[in-house]
């Protein structure tokens, strides 16, 4: 999907709501916090009919998600 598509999934949602980014906001770090973490990985669990045995699978797929999501930004940051 292109960054600039609107969130058409529940997880799309979950990983678009983040701070706004100002010109005196301080660059987000290439890691992603644990608890943006946790709800992702917890919305793909529900979008996938939460399945037993997951979790990790969950976990590092929301992980990416994120930090991956957090590079697009960067160059919106740097011309901020």
């Amino acid at each position: 999907m292109p960054a600039s598509a609107p969130a058409t999934t529940k997880r799309d949602a979950e990983a678009a709501q983040t701070e706004p980014v100002t010109k005196n906001s301080p660059p987000s770090s290439a890691t992603p916090v644990p608890d943006d973490i946790a709800r992702l990985a917890y919305a793909l669990w529900q979008e996938r009919g939460c399945p037993d045995g997951s979790a990790e699978r969950d976990w590092l797929e929301a992980e990416q998600e994120l930090r991956e999501s957090s590079m697009r930004a960067a160059p919106e940051m740097i011309r901020g």
